[in-house]
């Protein structure tokens, strides 16, 4: 989202991340700006310290868990890498002079806080949803979009049947029938153990 040289000018770091290597925990003091160069971070909440629920994914270019830096807050979720991950490191004063310094990137920061904020209000709405073939819809519409992979073709989805459950509140028992159905019904298709949609 921000320019890499950009953010280097303003003080970013480099910091590789190793897989499954934690970025911060929930109710952390947020003190960095993250933006992914490459690989891939979740940000999950944990329920009753076994049951993961996944907030959002996040890839190359994009940057995760700003908000709390706008209001002096904690983090809201855990941050963790699930590739080998490279981002850049901004420290939270850095970020507030640079937002202030160029408002047409804290004006970009509005419509992101936005569109997630849209995108979490559909979450809320289909974790509500009973019907298990349209929460699962939801999830794998909402990753394509993501990922800007708008063709009709179907894509390759590459979420586990496990992250699908973290991210519906349903058990990975139901995922994989309903899954296995919506293959049966023509909806998606399964080529090597990957879902298509």
């Amino acid at each position: 989202m921000i320019d890499q040289d950009l953010l280097i000018t303003w003080g970013a770091t480099h910091k590789k991340i190793r897989r499954k290597q934690i970025i911060f925990y929930e109710d952390d003091p947020a003190i960095y700006f993250h933006q992914i160069l490459t690989g891939r971070v979740k940000m999950i909440n944990t329920v009753d310290q076994s049951k993961e629920i996944i907030q959002g994914f996040y890839y190359e270019g994009d940057s995760f868990g700003e908000p709390p830096l706008f209001y002096n807050g904690l983090y809201p979720a855990t941050a963790l890498a699930t590739i080998d991950t490279i981002m850049l490191r901004l420290p939270k004063e850095s970020f507030i002079a640079l937002m202030s310094e160029h408002k047409e990137l804290a004006m970009k920061f509005v419509v992101l806080f936005a569109n997630r904020l849209r995108r979490k209000s559909l979450q809320l709405k289909n974790i509500a949803c009973n019907e298990t073939e349209a929460k699962i819809c939801q999830v794998l519409v909402d990753y394509k979009v993501q990922l800007k992979r708008t063709e009709k073709l179907k894509s390759r989805i590459d979420l586990t049947r496990q992250e699908i459950a973290d991210m519906t509140g349903l058990r990975v028992e139901t995922v994989i029938r309903s899954i296995k159905k919506m293959e049966g019904q023509g909806t998606l298709s399964i080529v090597n153990s990957k879902i298509f949609y």
